[in-house]
């Protein structure tokens, strides 16, 4: 039977972590570096005049560090895998 004969709804169960990486369901530490710094673009765009600022720092921060190190932070978080 395909998935065309079916009728009503089709729940799928059971994804592989593969097919979760394809579909960009896995988290992966580039996908977590991006989820930080638009959720930091968000909450100072929410902010008051003072928590703006202090906002701001962090990201600029991070930007100043290199995409390359907010993705190793956010490896690390993903993992559990917090060196030192």
């Amino acid at each position: 039977m395909r998935v065309e004969e079916l009728r009503g709804p089709v729940v799928i169960t059971h994804i592989s972590a593969k097919a979760r990486r394809e579909l960009g369901l896995w988290p992966s530490a580039e996908a977590g570096a991006d989820r930080l710094m638009a959720a930091l673009d968000a909450l100072i765009a929410q902010a008051k005049p003072a928590d703006r600022s202090r906002l701001e720092k962090v990201r600029d921060g991070l930007v100043g560090a290199g995409r390359d190190m907010v993705v190793s932070v956010a490896a690390a978080v993903i993992t559990g895998q917090i060196p030192g």
